[in-house]
């Protein structure tokens, strides 16, 4: 995503944390093949708007905020609104 958006501080950014973010993910509630599908779709849905430059609710910033809550919500039910 960070190299499909072509901001330099980002790339950096992301690139410095991945091995964590892998790392924090690869638990139970985050380590299936449907989260993985998921992830992978969402991504796909994401890097799309990036290069389409899309504004709105197809937006790379409001598919990544719509992505990041679903994933909450789904990994801690009923702790999150």
């Amino acid at each position: 995503m960070a190299h499909a958006s072509h901001n330099e501080p980002l790339i950096g950014f992301m690139t410095a944390i991945s091995e964590v973010i892998h790392s924090a993910t690869a638990i139970e509630p985050f380590d299936t093949d449907e989260i993985r599908h998921q992830t992978i779709a969402a991504h796909a849905r994401i890097q799309a708007a990036i290069v389409a430059g899309d504004a709105g609710p197809q937006s790379a910033g409001w598919r990544v905020t719509s992505a990041l809550w679903r994933r909450a919500r789904g990994a801690v039910p009923g702790r999150l609104s």
